[in-house]
Order: C-alpha cells, then sequence, then structure tokens
C-alpha cells in the first residue's frame, strides 16, 4: 500500500486529520516514534533532536556540526519508518525526504491566520496575541529549518500532491479526499518504487552512521546505495581516515559491499 506523508501548519487541524487518515485505511500513525526510536538507536538526546525538527535555528547553528548530526539521524529514522509500509507520517521533513518515492502520496495541510487564531486559542486557553506569536513561531521554525536543510520554500504547492485549506474543507472532506488519492493507481508501490525506498534509506543510514561517529562526522561524503551496494566519493584528510569511513558503513546493516573512491587530500 501507498505511503501518506503530511506537512501541516499550525492550526490547521492536521493532527486529527492525519490521525483520521490512518484510522480510515488501517495503517500506522508516526510522528513522536521518529525523534523518539533515532535518539534510542544512536544514543542522543530526543530533546536535542525535536528542537532541530521544531525550532528555527539561531545564526550560528546554520554553521554547527551537531546540526547536521541531527538531521542525519532523523533522516535515517523516517526512511526506516516508511519502509514498514502501511504507515501515515505526520511531519519530520517526510514530505520532502520521500519525494522521489512513487509511492508516496505526499499532503500539505494549510489555513489562514485569520482561521487559525480562533482555533489555536480555543486549543491552548490563550489570548490573542499569545497565540498569534506561537503560530508566528511554528511557521517560522518551519520554514526556517527547511530551506536550511532543503533550499525549498515550505509553502510551494508544487512539493505536494494534493494541498488542503482546512478553512474551506471540512476535516472529514480532508480525509476522505487524501484516502481517495491514495486508492489511485499511480500511487501504488511497485518493485522498482520500493527497491528506491530502500537504497535511499540505506543510504541515509550509512550517513547517519558516519555522521554519528566522532572521527567521521565532519566528512561531506556523496553516498550511492544500490541493492545493497554502497558506492563512496569524496575527500579525506589521511588514510587512516578513508578507513574509518569504510570500516563504519561496513558495519551498517543491510550493506552488503562497499566500492571506496573516496581521495585522500595531501597539502604540497
Amino acid at each position: 500500500m501507498p505511503i501518506v506523508a503530511l506537512t501541516r501548519e499550525y492550526g490547521s487541524g492536521g493532527t486529527d486529520i492525519s490521525m483520521k487518515v490512518a484510522e480510515r485505511l488501517g495503517y500506522e500513525y508516526i510522528r513522536d516514534q521518529v525523534t523518539r526510536e533515532a535518539a534510542e538507536l544512536f544514543g542522543v538526546a530526543e530533546d536535542e533532536l525535536i528542537a532541530v525538527v521544531e525550532g528555527k535555528p539561531g545564526f550560528w547553528e546554520n554553521l554547527a556540526e551537531a546540526t547536521r548530526v541531527e538531521f542525519a539521524l532523523v533522516a535515517s529514522e523516517v526512511y526506516h519508518l516508511a519502509e514498514r509500509d502501511n504507515v501515515v507520517i505526520m511531519g519530520r521533513w517526510a514530505t520532502l525526504l520521500l519525494k522521489e518515492i512513487q509511492h508516496c502520496v505526499r499532503v500539505r495541510l494549510c489555513v489562514p491566520m485569520e482561521a487559525r487564531i480562533p482555533r489555536v486559542m480555543a486549543r491552548r486557553s490563550v489570548g490573542r496575541e499569545e497565540t498569534i506569536e506561537l503560530i508566528r513561531k511554528a511557521d517560522e521554525g518551519a520554514s526556517a529549518r527547511i530551506q536550511q536543510f532543503f533550499h525549498v520554500r515550505w509553502g510551494d504547492p508544487l512539493l505536494y500532491d494534493l494541498v488542503i485549506n482546512t478553512d474551506r474543507v471540512s476535516a472529514e472532506t480532508a480525509v476522505t479526499q487524501i484516502v481517495q488519492l491514495v486508492q489511485q493507481p499511480e500511487f501504488q508501490p511497485s518493485e522498482s518504487s520500493r527497491e528506491k525506498l530502500r537504497d535511499l534509506g540505506l543510504a541515509a543510514s550509512v550517513r547517519a552512521a558516519l555522521r554519528a561517529d566522532q572521527e567521521t562526522m565532519r566528512f561531506d561524503l556523496n553516498i550511492a546505495s544500490a541493492e545493497g551496494h554502497i558506492t563512496l566519493t569524496g575527500m579525506v584528510f589521511s588514510n587512516a581516515a578513508k578507513d574509518s569511513v569504510e570500516r563504519i558503513v561496513k558495519s551498517v546493516g543491510g550493506v552488503r559491499s562497499v566500492e571506496n573512491q573516496v581521495r585522500v587530500f595531501r597539502e604540497w
């Protein structure tokens, strides 16, 4: 069955809609599992991963090595969970990470600011000004992170298969539209689309393993994956570093072979 990946503006009712889609389809609903399982797998603090996913980056954070590590860990877990099939993934960059997967239905849920304000006020029991600030921070955080990591505009409709304005479309109608799209033939999985997901997932797992290791976390390497075979290109500063990269990659589950084309940079 197809994967469903959703992103939503704060106050759009997206959480309720995505949970109802999962219930209607008999799918597993995934949101918090992404950061929780990534934290457990790599031995990092979940709060740090959540901050990277949901918070607006500061100026220095754009340059921080730790942020790139955390991105790699979250991305790896999104691919891992997507491979389960029959899943609805809310947020966690899933709509962008899974953009190349033909059997992934990508949905954006949005709503005008004036319609969001009373919804958030009612849910959070706060005043109008505080509500506006909450919405503004949520929007800025999501937009900035997506620009930082993916270099695209969060609201670009061409990034999605379906964009729903929940001010005009009821929650029930939104659920029905998403479910109907999931059932269309163009979104049904094929062996090639499943293989594509496995390849991207393994490449992401390799990148996460390299980012999580102190010896290799600073290397910006190109990682290609095809049916368990990993090809590495890029540059490092010593033969020992090249060997460390290969050792770590070979330790990742699912890796069948490694073609290490990494070059050693030498200053003359």
